[in-house]
């Protein structure tokens, strides 16, 4: 029996193409999953752990064809950690790509670009759907101030209903909005 079973157990779980495809399949982004021809996902040999550690880590190296106008051949190297002792360096997982030849560093670089543009992208979408969001609701409470001033005679609210109107969700100030055609105070616009 190893020392290390979950080593073996990651290797004895991963070393089937099926389930490194499937494992790879979740964790990759849909530019990159796409592209690749995953019925050519085939082992390499070869480990590219460092001796005095092989008992330690379980690599596992896989190969695929790409879909690509210039058909290329990708390497995947997987490597399971139970436990980071010391955090992994750059340098060290640099070296491993180097291993593997200029075309392996290419093709990090571009998967590494692809995941940061991803990122990017993200980012954006998230900050536009929130820039909107808050948009909307500085939009509401306007409104509402506008009607309040108009129907009460009053061009600024006391810090109490300031502080309600800050703290209310978008349909908590749809509610005052539509209150405020009924009150026939400002107390009655607020009151929950």
């Amino acid at each position: 029996m190893t020392a290390r079973p979950h080593d073996a157990l990651f290797k004895s779980a991963f070393e089937d193409p099926a389930n490194a495809a499937a494992l790879l399949r979740g964790l990759l982004p849909a530019a990159i999953r796409d592209v690749i021809a995953w019925d050519t996902l085939a082992p390499e040999p070869g480990s590219f752990v460092d001796p005095a550690l092989a008992d330690r880590h379980s690599d596992l190296l896989f190969s695929a064809t790409l879909h690509t106008a210039d058909p290329a051949v990708t390497f995947f190297l997987l490597e399971h950690m139970f436990r980071v002792v010391d955090p992994m360096h750059h340098d060290q997982l640099h070296a491993k790509v180097r291993q593997l030849g200029t075309h392996a560093e290419e093709i990090a670089m571009t998967i590494a670009e692809m995941w940061l543009e991803q990122g990017r992208e993200e980012g954006l979408a998230k900050g536009h759907k929130e820039g909107l969001a808050k948009g909307h609701k500085e939009g509401q409470i306007a409104a509402l101030r506008s009607q309040l001033a108009f129907k009460f005679g009053s061009p600024t609210l006391d810090r109490r209903y300031e502080a309600l109107l800050h703290a209310a969700m978008p349909d908590t100030i749809d509610r005052y909005l539509q209150r405020v055609l009924r009150a026939d105070s400002l107390a009655a616009v607020f009151e929950d």
